[in-house]
């Protein structure tokens, strides 16, 4: 019994472990994204440069945008399964009903909608998956700069 009770913890413990590496994974990128956009899209080689406050709204449009990547992201990952019994069981539910978990007390579109413009908003909570629908809009958006001499 001991051996069987063992294995599952260090299995547990090790999906636990995936986890953290791959959410810092994301945290880490995220952060590197967000500088590499704002200092990588500038005038320097641009084809028609644009004031400051241009450049700043592109800036602030690839940083909201990726926001609303994660934002559907933390929301897809905490859905709720049919294989999950957690809030079934009467003490899990005392401790359910303690806990805030913003994904189920809160809406994934009033979260993204404001980080988007209304048509990309619009464009994107018509597709089944929030955030693989805003990944080539964010594609998309970068070549476009990448075209027009801003990266």
């Amino acid at each position: 019994m001991a051996f069987l009770i063992g294995f599952q913890n260090n299995a547990a413990y090790g999906r636990a472990w995936a986890a953290r590496k791959i959410c810092t994974g994301i945290l880490n990128e995220s952060r590197a994204f967000a500088t590499l956009g704002r200092d990588m899209v500038t005038n320097e080689h641009a084809k028609e440069p644009l004031p400051a406050d241009e450049l700043r709204e592109i800036h602030r449009c690839l940083v909201y945008r990726h926001l609303a990547w994660l934002t559907a992201l933390r929301f897809a990952m905490r859905s709720k399964r049919p294989w999950e019994t957690f809030t079934e069981h009467r003490t899990n539910q005392e401790w359910y009903d303690k806990i805030c978990i913003p994904e189920q007390d809160g809406s994934m579109s009033d979260e993204i909608a404001k980080l988007l413009s209304q048509e990309e908003f619009k464009e994107v909570m018509e597709k089944s998956n929030k955030a693989s629908a805003l990944m080539p809009r964010q594609s998309a958006h970068l070549r476009e700069l990448q075209g027009r001499g801003l990266i």
